[in-house]
């Protein structure tokens, strides 16, 4: 048995259990399915391809650990249900949140070998989750570097080098995670709403009485108190701090205090982007936001002497799936580091990189 038990939180993967898995010597195992694991920091997206490469089964769970989820992906196809996860799979890649630590490496890289019955020099790749990203370029020879940003609970860019058909990588800014950096990040915008919604919290307060109880309140502070309403129905100005910082409901369970916490205050981004229309607060916050996330690329572009006419940018994360964000950002992007070959936006990494990766094998037969 092997178990590793991170903490857990935006820059941790889920734990990883492989008690129970199947023998790694197993033989029987069929021209099946290519799985590829996304396990980000606050939840997990599986996709597995059938044999000829169509989508057999997606997943997208808090499950606590890989292990779990392999299993639950193995029961949602009517032709893997009761196999082990060594029988199942011929092509695998994980993508994990924190595997970057070099200390933890050999012990995720053993214990997914064994859960697969797959050797790393084969046909088992394990990495960082942000570098499932670049895999959709794969196949588009004409791209020979690339910039990955993602914008979600935090923030960070990262830039590869094509290496034959996959893509290596070669730099990394921002994802300093919310105490030092992670600007322009769900974290941040969630934080400067909540901020400026409190502020006419203490106004209200120092009022005591008047015809209308939020008179104080701008639209964005307006939003931003109804959205924490909306959860918590006893919810007021009075008690809008403590809403906050109690635990959350939006956690998992197994979740630390302070994760909760990082993750509702990141869930109040919603609440700025539903005022942006009516609240010149809300659309600085956003402004501001944007401009902080393509400083990322900009810093890379410049300090690495990117020919962006040769590379694509790929944007991914939550935040970015906010379509007038994205626009925001990609004007910015565009206007000081040049127009590049391609921009995409990868809305699951899972199913991308599955695709990628069944074509990749496809090719070497």
């Amino acid at each position: 048995m092997t178990v590793i038990r991170p903490n857990q939180g935006a820059d941790h993967a889920p734990v990883l259990n492989t008690r129970g898995t199947g023998n790694p010597n197993d033989q029987n195992r069929p021209a099946a399915l290519v799985l590829c694991v996304d396990a980000g920091g606050t939840s997990c997206k599986a996709a597995a391809l059938s044999a000829d490469g169509e989508l057999a089964s997606r997943l997208d769970t808090t499950l606590a650990t890989i292990t779990a989820v392999v299993h639950d992906v193995l029961r949602k196809h009517p032709s893997t249900r009761g196999q082990s996860p060594t029988a199942a799979f011929t092509k695998v890649w994980i993508g994990l949140a924190g595997y970057d630590r070099p200390t933890l490496q050999p012990i995720i890289n053993d214990a997914l070998s064994q859960l697969f019955g797959l050797s790393l020099s084969g046909s088992l790749r394990v990495s960082s989750d942000i570098d499932l990203l670049p895999a959709c370029l794969m196949s588009k020879p004409d791209i020979i570097s690339a910039i990955v940003l993602v914008v979600g609970t935090g923030s960070v860019a990262m830039s590869y080098k094509r290496k034959g058909k996959e893509f290596e990588r070669v730099g990394r800014v921002g994802g300093w995670g919310r105490l030092l950096g992670d600007e322009g990040s769900g974290y941040a915008i969630g934080r400067e709403g909540i901020r400026r919604a409190l502020k006419d919290c203490d106004a209200h307060a120092l009022r005591k009485s008047t015809a209308d109880g939020l008179a104080c309140f701008s639209p964005l502070s307006r939003e931003v108190l109804e959205y924490f309403q909306r959860r918590n129905a006893d919810c007021t100005p009075e008690t809008l701090l403590s809403h906050i910082l109690i635990r959350s409901t939006i956690g998992n369970l197994g979740e630390d205090d302070d994760a909760s916490r990082t993750k509702t205050i990141a869930s109040a981004a919603s609440a700025v982007f539903a005022a942006v229309e009516k609240d010149a607060e809300a659309k600085e916050i956003l402004e501001s936001g944007a401009s902080n996330v393509a400083e990322l690329v900009r810093v890379l572009v410049k300090e690495q002497i990117i020919n962006v006419s040769q590379c694509a940018l790929v944007l991914g994360g939550g935040l970015m799936g906010n379509i007038m964000y994205r626009d925001a950002v990609r004007a910015i992007i565009q206007e000081q580091c040049g127009k590049f070959n391609q921009v995409k936006f990868i809305n699951e990494p899972a199913v991308s990189a599955a695709k990628s990766l069944f074509d990749h094998s496809q090719d070497s037969l």
